[in-house]
């Protein structure tokens, strides 16, 4: 009886450790996990800011946006984790976690970051999937107000006011999009979908866009845990200007100094599509 009490504990503890709430022990990932990671997670995870991967990283982010990525390579896992939940709840503490951490990188890194309308797209895309419409529709304003040249955000914000049957202010985006956008012909579709008509909207050079939502959507306390999907598709904003930069980025074969990665470029592309 008492092997029996001692195996049934050590059942009980096995499960505890294995369970979701306790995912975020380990938000590094295991090696599995980070096998799905972006390069330069792998090369911040290891927190050797000294090595030479780490400094070509830190030329193209920025040291201190690159002090906060790792929180980035977090959720990341935490979304990975999300696909393979078993069930509802724990799918959504996974996808909690990511908010989280997606909130904390846009706390932590500067407003002028290349990669922020991409975090912005990626965690409106979470609040989706936790069904928070209005914090969906902040961070995709965001990430327009980010970079207003973004059409995968454009896009992302004209399918949520779809669903949410928001059919003028949709039509509306797409109109703004075009005019900072002209050529893109996703959001000319879109806008004659939307009851725009031709001739399209006349592009402009700038224009003021959206008013300005806080600095990183309101994050719900969680129900248990915190968790996403994670997403490839994101265009995000411009690399800084690196006109006045002579030195090319190490290991990079790219000819500008602050260049993002080239899987992160390769993302943008394939958003347009």
């Amino acid at each position: 009886m008492k092997i029996d009490l001692v195996k049934f504990a050590v059942a009980g503890l096995v499960a505890a450790l294995c369970s979701p709430a306790m995912a975020q022990w380990n938000p590094s990932g295991t090696q599995a996990e980070r096998a799905l990671l972006p390069q330069f997670c792998l090369v911040k995870l290891k927190d050797d800011n000294r090595s030479p991967e780490a400094q070509a990283f830190i030329r193209q982010f920025g040291f201190d946006n690159w002090l906060h990525m790792h929180h980035y390579c977090y959720a990341l896992n935490f979304v990975s984790r999300a696909q393979k939940a078993g069930n509802t709840r724990d799918r959504n503490s996974q996808l909690q976690l990511a908010v989280a951490d997606y909130n904390y990188v846009l706390r932590g890194t500067k407003p002028d970051f290349w990669l922020r309308p991409q975090l912005y797209l990626e965690l409106g895309r979470l609040h989706v999937r936790l069904n928070r419409q209005v914090e969906a529709t902040e961070a995709f304003k965001a990430a327009i107000h980010s970079n207003p040249s973004y059409q995968a955000a454009y896009i992302a914000l004209i399918d949520q006011l779809r669903r949410n049957g928001d059919r003028g202010q949709a039509r509306e985006i797409a109109e703004m999009g075009l005019r900072h956008l002209p050529d893109a012909e996703r959001l000319q579709s879109l806008y004659l979908e939307l009851g725009g008509k031709r001739p399209f909207p006349e592009p402009i050079s700038k224009t003021p866009v959206l008013a300005q939502p806080s600095e990183a959507p309101s994050e719900r306390a969680p129900e248990t845990i915190v968790p996403q999907e994670r997403t490839t598709e994101s265009d995000a904003s411009s690399p800084p200007n690196a006109e006045a930069q002579t030195e090319p980025a190490a290991e990079s074969g790219q000819n500008c100094r602050f260049c993002p990665p080239e899987e992160i470029q390769r993302r943008w592309q394939e958003s347009f599509q």
